[in-house]
Order: structure tokens, then C-alpha cells, then sequence
């Protein structure tokens, strides 16, 4: 068995892809046959295992991720690593309080690394999925491919932001309908010269070339 089918049958107390989606990504990735891959994103997640799992059933590849743990508490997502074998395929950062300023870190690194794939699985708001695609972008590859997550969230939709409601209020009605990831893919992506990949298999995520 694969590790990649390994970690679909995990049981995890927060999942971000359903069994068919970690499909079509796994077939749709290993096309490329990434050296390297980024995954902006807030914290360690299913999703990391996944891409760490990629990676080492092709036998080669690294992934750079984030992780919100202090040190002080228990990490779930880094103990599945360990125990599928997936540390060595892995380097995590710390985000602290913004992933992005992280990122900025990278962007400023005396040798600044270039990625095959990035992933962008942050914050979904528009400010957030925006400005994360436009980082992405600045460590991307010319000919890489750009993953958005989440393409069909909204705010309206999210129970997390129904549970909230006073966390709604300075938003705009059209905004909170707005789904900003797809935005993200119809204004953003092609005024920076990408090129949209129709994928219908892929539900829940958007991918597009850099040309």
C-alpha cells in the first residue's frame, strides 16, 4: 500500500480534502513530478500528510510548510509524520502570528528558494487568498503550477463564521457572499500572466501555469 493511501484512511479530527478530491490532486501532481513544493498555509494539516506522502511514494521531493505550534503542545500532524516515515520529506516553519510575514522571511533569504508547486491553503478571506496567491507567486517557478484550496468557500457558507456572527458584521453583504478563492482565480491569477488549467475533476480546488 502506498503511504498516500496510507494517510486517506487515517482518522483525523480535522479533514480538508474527501477521498475523491485527495485523488484527482494526487493524479494531477504526480504529473508533474515536483522537486519541491510549498504549501502556504496557516498550520500543519491533512493536507500537509498528503503532499509529504506524494512525495515520498515517487521517492524524491521536499515540501516546506508552516506550523503553528509553539513547541508546547501537542502536534498531531507531526506525529502522523513520524509515524508514516514522512519527517525527512519535510520542512516546517514556524508561523507565529502571520503566516505571510513568514513568507516574507523566505522572499528575503540571501539564496531564495524557487518551488515546482505551490499550494496556497491559508486564510480565506479576500485580503488573505489574494495577497497569498501574489506570495505564492513570487516563489513560484516559471512553468510551476499554483493550487488554490477551497475554491467554492464563502463566509456566508462557513459554519465557523455562522457560529460567529459578530465577526460578520464589518463585512459587506456582497462580500460575505463572494467566494474569493474563485475570485482569486478569475481577477488575480490572469492579470499575473497564469494560465487557468480546466480541471473538472478537481472540485475543490483551482490550478493554473505559470507562464
Amino acid at each position: 500500500m502506498s503511504i498516500y493511501n496510507k494517510v486517506t484512511k487515517l482518522e483525523l479530527s480535522q479533514t480538508r480534502l474527501s477521498k475523491e478530491d485527495a485523488i484527482a490532486l494526487r493524479q494531477r501532481l504526480l504529473g508533474e513530478e515536483p522537486q519541491s513544493i510549498l504549501e502556504i498555509c496557516k498550520a500543519s494539516s491533512q493536507l500537509t500528510l498528503y503532499l509529504a506522502a506524494l512525495l515520498e511514494d515517487q521517492g524524491k521531493g521536499t515540501l516546506t510548510t508552516f506550523h503553528g505550534n509553539t513547541g508546547t503542545s501537542k502536534d498531531p500532524i507531526k506525529d502522523h509524520l513520524t509515524q508514516l516515515g514522512l519527517l525527512g520529506r519535510t520542512t516546517s516553519i514556524q508561523s507565529g502570528r502571520s503566516y505571510t510575514w513568514a513568507i516574507k522571511r523566505l522572499l528575503a533569504a540571501e539564496e531564495r528558494l524557487e518551488f515546482d508547486v505551490c499550494v496556497v491553503s491559508g486564510n480565506k478571506t479576500w485580503d488573505a487568498s489574494g495577497f497569498g496567491a501574489v506570495l505564492a507567486d513570487m516563489l513560484l517557478r516559471p512553468g510551476g503550477l499554483m493550487v488554490l484550496t477551497d475554491i467554492n468557500w464563502s463566509m456566508a457558507g462557513s459554519p465557523y463564521f455562522k457560529s460567529k456572527p459578530h465577526l460578520v458584521q464589518k463585512y459587506a453583504q456582497d462580500e460575505q457572499r463572494a467566494r474569493p478563492v474563485q475570485l482569486v482565480m478569475d481577477l488575480i491569477l490572469p492579470h499575473l500572466g497564469y494560465e487557468i488549467i480546466d480541471a473538472p475533476e478537481c472540485k475543490s480546488f483551482g490550478l493554473a501555469r505559470k507562464v
